[in-house]
């Protein structure tokens, strides 16, 4: 996430270069002038339009991934206490403990 926190502050947008008809990169928020800061100019348009939106899909990514790690790691934590007070020596009980904890930490 800091990498993402460290790039020129968004939105960034899809724009043309009049004098040399290349598409660019723009981050409006910061006026620089005839429009925003230029952030990237590219010979192609998609590689333009990639990066004008990873500027806000990148972050919204990560963040997903991380709230994702974090939903596994606790549901191992789950799984790991339903084993530990499951008896051991009927392996069907230690299933169906762990099913059903599963299902109220997913409510």
């Amino acid at each position: 996430m800091a990498i993402c926190g460290a790039a020129t502050v968004g939105p960034w947008t899809l724009d043309y270069d009049v004098e040399t008809r290349r598409p660019l990169v723009e981050a409006m928020e910061v006026p620089s002038w005839g429009g925003g800061v230029i952030v990237a100019d590219c010979a192609e348009e998609a590689d333009a339009r990639f990066i004008a939106e990873a500027r806000a899909g990148w972050p919204h990514a990560i963040e997903r991934a991380l709230v994702a790690e974090a939903e596994v790691a606790r549901l191992k934590r789950v799984i790991d206490e339903a084993l530990e007070s499951s008896e051991w020596g009927v392996y069907e009980d230690a299933l169906k403990s762990v099913v059903r904890i599963l299902r109220e930490a997913a409510e």
